[in-house]
């Protein structure tokens, strides 16, 4: 099973979900960030966990959650709208741009829907 990049919403959102895996995203997430880096746009590592393993940390990649702790960042829907359609539109000159945008926009959907609920937060996963 393929890695995929999908939003998580606290509260939880009810009412809408998304259609796609978020496996191209996933799998273009370097690709993604330089894009965004030299289009001065936001990069979707700016609404995910980017903590550092601690130093002395050398388990497998499955404990490395365990050794971080908890997570509780979470980012405002409206600011991951405006990062995540400006993305889509700058993608169109990669080789999968299509399914990139297709993805991007299809995240940017739901994330749309949650910018409308008061108190809504989000933040992208990697699972």
């Amino acid at each position: 099973m393929a890695l995929g990049i999908y939003p998580v919403f606290a509260p939880k959102l009810r009412g809408t979900k998304v259609e796609t895996l978020g496996e191209a995203l996933a799998a273009a997430l370097g690709d993604l960030e330089e894009i965004a880096q030299e289009s001065e746009l936001t990069p979707l590592s700016a609404f995910m966990d980017n903590r550092e393993p601690p130093e002395d940390f050398d388990g497998a990649p499955e404990e490395l959650a365990e050794a971080l702790g908890p997570w509780d960042e979470w980012f405002e829907p409206a600011a991951g709208v405006a990062a995540l359609e400006a993305l889509a539109a700058s993608v169109g000159d990669h080789e999968h741009g299509d399914a990139l945008a297709d993805e991007l926009r299809d995240v940017a959907r739901v994330v749309a829907a949650a910018a409308k609920v008061h108190g809504m937060k989000f933040r992208l996963e990697l699972g």
